[in-house]
């Protein structure tokens, strides 16, 4: 005869391991098709702690595309874009900057108040929940360069995150040897008078 074993007071998963899987892709869908619905392409000009710095100029402010802005005022001939050709040409503003496109979030020129701009530089930057911006744009009627830019106050990048770390550590640590040496000189100018009263 066989020897009678024992059951465990568990129940098995009817569950197959695949069916669960499944209900995890379930879920991991649901998830990224909310996040698919809500739009983040202007997300950095959003919920901004504090104004938004600007500033007009004649010239780029932003370093790229100025030497060919300069190139241009001056009639002097700039390196065409790649993806049309090869070489230099002289060109006029307009057939310069025919590729960019216009900045839907700020497509106004604060010189003109036209809205037929195109952006030429942009830059933002997120750390630890907190943002930066850059944007430049040129008004394609008056041909003046919009500048903004905006940070938040407390926004550090990860080196001064670092570097804030290292200095509170070290001031710390400077603190902890000078109450060391503290005790120590009042431990050693303890000790000669025991020395005398003895």
């Amino acid at each position: 005869m066989a020897p009678k074993t024992k059951k465990s007071g568990k129940k098995k998963s009817t569950k197959s391991a695949s069916a669960a899987a499944a209900g995890k892709d379930v879920v991991v869908a649901e998830k990224e098709d909310e996040a698919e619905k809500k739009d983040m392409t202007h997300a950095y000009a959003e919920d901004l702690k504090t104004d938004i710095y600007t500033d007009v100029n004649a010239n780029p402010k932003a370093l790229v595309h100025s030497a060919e802005w300069r190139k241009i005022m001056n009639g002097d001939p700039v390196e065409i874009n790649p993806s049309v050709g090869h070489g230099l040409k002289i060109m006029t503003v307009d057939e310069w900057i025919s590729r960019w496109k216009a900045n839907e979030r700020f497509p106004d020129c604060l010189s003109c108040g036209s809205t037929n701009t195109k952006e030429h530089h942009f830059s933002q930057t997120w750390c630890r929940g907190k943002k930066k911006f850059e944007s430049e744009t040129i008004c394609c009627e008056c041909h003046m360069w919009s500048w903004r830019s905006y940070a938040d106050p407390d926004f550090l990048t990860p080196e001064e995150y670092d570097k804030l770390k290292w200095e509170k550590m070290v001031a710390e640590h400077a603190r902890q040897l000078g109450d060391a040496r503290l005790e120590d000189g009042e431990a050693t100018s303890a000790q000669p008078r025991e020395v005398a009263a003895a």
